[in-house]
């Protein structure tokens, strides 16, 4: 698809991009300020601008959400990223899903784990073998093997993990 030195956001207002226009084999709608774009096999975010947020590097990207974290694949694994391209999880988990917009359940080999993302240090849970989950305002994490779940206050359940798991 040649993009003809415009996209259009999600109102159809178009913004122009850099005069030396690109050809994108794909490209999303602006969301939250930015959209993906697709060259070869792999992607990048531009601004409305038409700058690239970064490299074309990953394999397969989704749109920001509203607290500016996207997910990213590379090489079958998956992670999450900001606006300014840096990595807000590690990009070697075998899945990772969005609970909220800052928390994420992420599954390495057979356990899997909810990621609680600030702008200065995660908070990130023990490992569970069925996959904890996040619903209106509650966390349940499996409890055991029968299949039993206990159900957490959100704010209090992350405010008493240690946040020296993991560094941004």
């Amino acid at each position: 698809m040649y993009a003809q030195n415009l996209l259009q956001d999600k109102t159809s207002k178009k913004y122009a991009y850099k005069s030396d226009a690109f050809i994108y084999t794909e490209f999303s709608t602006f969301t939250n300020g930015f959209a993906f774009v697709n060259k070869g096999d792999k992607y990048a975010f531009i601004n409305i601008h038409g700058d690239t947020l970064c490299p074309f590097e990953y394999d397969l990207v989704q749109s920001f959400n509203v607290n500016g974290l996207s997910l990213v694949g590379k090489d079958s694994l998956w992670g999450i990223i900001d606006t300014l391209n840096r990595t807000r999880v590690p990009i070697y988990y075998q899945e990772v899903y969005f609970e909220t917009p800052n928390c994420a359940s992420v599954l390495n080999e057979q356990s899997w784990q909810l990621i609680l993302i600030s702008n200065t240090v995660n908070k990130k849970t023990e490992p569970y073998k069925l996959k904890p989950y996040v619903k209106n305002g509650n966390v349940f994490i499996p409890s055991d093997s029968l299949g039993l779940w206990e159900n957490y206050d959100f704010e209090n359940f992350f405010s008493e993990i240690r946040t020296d798991n993991i560094k941004n």
